[in-house]
């Protein structure tokens, strides 16, 4: 059975149903088709009749299987609504009473109600025109091709409510036709004397309308499930009920305007808990200043207050907007609800109003009836369309700009702007309307020098600093215009604009090696940067050399700009020696000054050096580095610092310097509160407060594609971030293959004994939701599985016994170890816990197989590199994920193996990054192990 409600069935076709009546649609493939008809009413006279050969032949013995099949489907079809009558059953659901609803309002039959087919399914119109209904076609239908009749009947929905409704002639499909005859097999006697005299019963008008058919489709196809919503079309007014199914809207209906309140109070009775409310519209006009409101509309309440109640409601512009007692204000987004006459409250300031409740989504349809725009009255502009600059100098880092935003028809001053900030004033009234002080388009004002400093503004003239301009032109990518700016000044902005630097930086000869294409690309942005004063993040994915591009951006400072630094480059312990061997090899002439170490000694910085030193070194001795200006500081696995709570972090917010440039293969590892801490770092103030930063684009998951689009453009001059995909076509090739292995005996027997032992009391514990349960002894539980499922000897922390204790995964690595080392390969093992690393080093030796490890607690990590690399006899590394997964080259190897899996997703493809990536000449092999 397709669905409860019998609308597909393997045996039959279909079933359709008017009142007491049954019809059978027979299968395309029936030898003998025929359509049945059942009319079973409580009291008078039983129908049963069939068109195929065998009801006509009953008589000679023939039995109809038709009739049989749909008698017992009628049978299962009372049951399934507890013996009622399907009239009862679709007069009472929700889509009847709805159906009802708008059929007293705007009577219209089927016949006079044109289906067409439309791109994305169907559209309903009425007499003139007008759009009535849409119907989304599901998006099923090319997923489910050729797989079985339930899956083509659910993408086949749409069709079959157009073929229901349509009854004029021009389709005329079967649906219609056996509904139509169902109807007439059950006319009474005093029904067929007044269709007789041309007349029709209220009962037989609403079961031959549009609204009918549509409620009947839907009890039929849906049932109770599925969402409504209702919306208003911004364009028209006109009040639409939306049904969504599955995360889909389905179908749309438009309402009567006068009776959007009934509709709304049958909404509410259904999903209580999602009912939308009214707000009195004198309440709205009674909040005070004081008053605590839920949704930031203050600025459009205080516009509506300085109306009045009179003038708005006499608003030619808001008509279409009003709906019997119901008035939906567009530039608030809130359905507001009139006084009944005679019967008036007295209203009073109040102390709060929850107004969430009282929104109403929009929609915007594509109607085919004459537009209304938003009413002219009540526009509240948020954002500006565009930027003019009448006049620009410059002089110093500065530019001094005659600027005016474009806002609705007219334009607006950005000091008259910044004046009406400083007066805190929540509104600017403009021709056609008002801008909204407190949007955060021009709530950004305040962060402008000019508005802190007084001798910054001269008239109309405003300082702005590049960072400033590129902050104002990111809101719906708004355009600047340049009026009659010329020279120096216009190319300047329009370099600024477009992320050009005046004259972009060569390949620098103090580099012993080439640069790449795109590494070209990167090294002319970062020269983009330094002109004009910024900060930024080169977050190229792991292996297209970023430590390169910062080392070369280095040498063009000083060979083709003249800075002579100092530079500092602060890295991660793990990787300053990579760091040293780099300079020393690809910039021979950058003296390079390792402050690292035990034997460490003065910070001061040397000028035209480099000087290296680490994240844990940096807090100790931030009284040295932090006094020293330095003209440009490269922070390396700039996430590391992430964290502002750190005392790493806040250490390198107290250096000094003319650039910062973040270096980071993860711009974005689990949500977007980290990426807006790096650009705390980068850029200081840029993103706002965290506060305003929430408010407005919320966290990962969950921000609108609208506001996602605004942060990628603020965001966009200051990241570069290329993918080896896109870029490294001649990269060798790279084949993942993840291989499952089953647990051996003693790993069963670990696994149950750790569940039954840990799992009840955490369960218990959650389930109960006294009190928090520490995560900490969640991921105990976890990390001792995965334990488990390495090694019972690992569990059971006996590594020395590993030869004795049996492992699916052991069994399968030594497998995967034998076969690459036999083809001559080397081989990369990742593994997050130590003691397997005991044991995998216990194994090498017992096959006389040379191999180099690396872990937290190893030293001179460059010659261990080497080693695996440039050493023949060393065909193994091994190292800890969260040594080695980071700032190494491990071009040697060419099968990976992640014997355990990260928590982390990102930190394995950065490990996988090590051997996969510039100057790997074999195609890489990575087997990630899972038990």
């Amino acid at each position: 059975t397709y669905n409860p409600r019998f609308c597909m069935n393997s045996d039959v076709h279909l079933v359709e149903i008017h009142r007491d009546g049954f019809a059978l649609i027979p299968r395309d493939d029936d030898p003998e088709p025929g359509i049945a008809l059942i009319v079973e009413p409580p009291r008078g006279e039983r129908l049963a009749v069939c068109t195929c050969a065998a009801w006509y032949k009953r008589a000679k013995g023939k039995r109809c299987g038709h009739i049989e099949r749909l008698r017992d489907l009628a049978g299962a079809l009372r049951l399934s609504w507890g013996n009622r009558p399907f009239a009862d059953v679709l007069e009472t659901s929700f889509w009847g009473q709805l159906a009802r609803i708008v059929q007293n309002e705007q009577p219209r039959p089927c016949e006079s109600s044109p289906i067409e087919a439309v791109e994305g399914g169907y559209r309903i119109r009425g007499a003139g025109g007008e759009t009535l209904a849409i119907i989304e076609q599901s998006d099923e239908s090319d997923e489910f091709e050729g797989t079985n009749d339930v899956a083509k009947a659910r993408s086949g929905l749409p069709q079959r409510l157009a073929d229901r409704c349509d009854t004029g002639g021009r389709r005329n499909h079967q649906r219609a036709r056996l509904l139509a005859r169902l109807r007439d097999l059950q006319t009474t006697d005093q029904e067929a004397a007044l269709n007789k005299m041309g007349s029709r019963t209220q009962r037989q008008s609403f079961e031959s309308s549009l609204w009918h058919r549509l409620a009947y489709h839907c009890v039929r196809e849906h049932g109770d499930a599925g969402t409504f919503s209702a919306a208003i079309d911004l364009t028209s007014g006109f009040p639409w009920l939306v049904y969504t199914l599955e995360g889909a809207p389905t179908l749309r209906v438009r309402l009567p305007p006068a009776q959007l309140e009934m509709v709304l109070r049958l909404l509410g009775e259904r999903s209580p808990e999602t009912a939308i409310r009214p707000i009195p519209l004198r309440s709205l006009l009674a909040v005070k200043p004081e008053t605590q409101l839920d949704l930031d509309v203050r600025a459009g309440i205080e516009t509506l207050q300085a109306l009045g109640e009179v003038r708005l409601l006499a608003s030619p512009a808001l008509r279409p907007f009003r709906y019997d007692r119901l008035v939906f204000l567009p530039t608030l987004k809130l359905l507001s609800e009139m006084e009944v006459p005679g019967n008036e409250r007295k209203f009073k300031a109040p102390v709060a109003m929850q107004l969430a409740r009282s929104t109403l989504p929009t929609i915007t349809l594509d109607p085919d009836e004459a537009a209304t725009n938003a009413p002219d009255i009540l526009q509240m502009f948020q954002e500006y369309d565009a930027i003019e600059i009448t006049e620009a100098t410059i002089e110093g880092g500065a530019y001094w700009l005659d600027l005016n935003f474009a806002i609705g028809q007219g334009t607006v001053s950005l000091a008259d702007l910044m004046q009406a900030r400083e007066e805190r004033r929540s509104r600017f009234d403009v021709p056609g309307g008002w801008v909204d002080l407190q949007a955060p388009a021009f709530a950004d004002l305040d962060r402008l020098r000019a508005h802190k400093d007084a001798s910054l503004r001269e008239g109309s003239r405003v300082a702005v600093s590049p960072l400033e301009l590129l902050r104002m032109s990111a809101p719906r990518g708004a355009q600047v215009r340049m009026g009659a700016v010329t020279g120096e000044a216009q190319a300047r902005v329009e370099r600024l604009l477009e992320g050009r630097a005046t004259t972009p930086l060569l390949p620098p000869s103090g580099l012993t090696s080439s640069l790449r294409p795109y590494q070209q690309l990167g090294l002319e942005w970062l020269g983009f940067l330094w002109e004009h004063g910024l900060s930024g993040l080169l977050c190229d994915e792991m292996g297209l050399g970023k430590t390169h591009q910062a080392m070369a951006f280095l040498v063009a400072l000083r060979d083709q700009i003249g800075v002579p630094g100092p530079f500092l480059v602060v890295c991660p312990t793990s990787v300053v020696s990579h760091w040293r061997d780099k300079l020393r090899a690809h910039a021979p002439g950058l003296p390079v000054r390792v402050h690292h170490g035990q034997q460490r000694g003065s910070a001061a910085p040397l000028k035209g050096a480099i000087t290296l030193t680490s994240y844990a070194l940096l807090w100790r001795d931030i009284e040295q580095l932090g006094d020293s200006p330095w003209a440009a500081v490269v922070f390396d696995e700039v996430q590391q610092i992430k964290n502002r709570g750190t005392r790493a972090h806040q250490a390198a917010l107290e250096l000094k310097a003319q650039m910062r440039l973040g270096l980071t293969g993860t711009p974005i590892e689990n949500q977007l509160g980290e990426l807006k801490t790096l650009f705390d770092f980068i850029l200081p103030g840029y993103l706002g407060t965290d506060e305003a930063f929430t408010r407005r684009f919320g966290g990962a998951p969950g921000v609108p594609p609208r506001r996602l689009d605004e942060l990628h453009r603020l965001m966009r001059p200051f990241v570069m971030r290329r993918l080896k995909s896109a870029v490294l076509q001649e990269l060798p090739e790279l084949t993942t293959d993840i291989r499952s292995c089953p647990l051996s005996g003693e790993q069963k027997a670990l696994y149950r004994e750790a569940l039954s032992a840990r799992a009840p009391g955490l369960l218990q514990k959650i389930r109960a939701a006294e009190e928090p349960v520490p995560y900490i002894h969640i991921f105990a539980l976890l990390n001792l599985l995965k334990r488990i499922c390495n090694h019972p000897a690992l569990a059971l922390e006996r590594p020395a016994d590993y030869r004795t204790l049996a492992s699916g995964k052991w069994d399968l690595f030594c497998e995967l170890m034998d076969e690459a080392l036999e083809s001559g390969q080397k081989v990369i093992v990742f593994t997050q816990f130590l003691g397997m690393i005991a044991m995998f080093e216990e194994h090498l030796r017992e096959m006389a197989v040379g191999f180099a490890t690396l872990t937290g607690a190893s030293r001179d990590r460059g010659a261990i590199i080497d080693r695996f690399n440039n050493d023949e006899d060393c065909r193994v590394f091994l190292g800890s994920l969260k040594a080695g997964g980071t700032g190494i080259d491990l071009v040697g190897g060419s099968v990976v193996i992640h014997y355990d899996r990260w928590w982390n997703a990102a930190r394995e493809d950065q490990a996988t990054d090590r051997a996969h990536r510039i100057g790997q000449t074999r195609s890489v092999q990575v087997f990630k192990l899972v038990t």
